[in-house]
């Protein structure tokens, strides 16, 4: 994953990494309710993706990776992975691989 993200910025796209040792627990909910906010709004699940039905976001970041896809001006989160729309889950490299193919069809086109 850390290929794609290097790709990524050799592109031109922003990419900030954090890793979540560096925050405090308070930050790193923080930027869950980010993410639990998106997929609300975009109707697909990841409470169960992160942690459980009764803790949910308790591996955000930890366990389990998480990306936040943000929009360049205001830098509200976008899209959230991994998560799970319908019953298909969506891992993070999928995301990435789509997104780079985008960016590489575009400079050929």
């Amino acid at each position: 994953m850390g290929d794609l993200l290097s790709q990524l910025a050799k592109h031109g796209v922003p990419v900030d990494r954090i890793d979540v040792a560096d925050l405090s627990e308070r930050e790193r909910a923080d930027a869950y309710l980010d993410a639990v906010a998106v997929s609300v709004l975009k109707k697909y699940r990841i409470r169960q993706v992160f942690g459980s039905r009764r803790l949910s976001g308790t591996s955000f970041g930890k366990q389990v990776p998480a990306l936040i896809v943000r929009y360049l001006v205001s830098e509200s989160p976008e899209q959230v992975y991994p998560h799970q729309k319908s019953e298909e889950y969506v891992p993070i490299a999928t995301f990435l691989r789509a997104y780079l193919d985008q960016i590489q069809a575009k400079k050929v086109a």
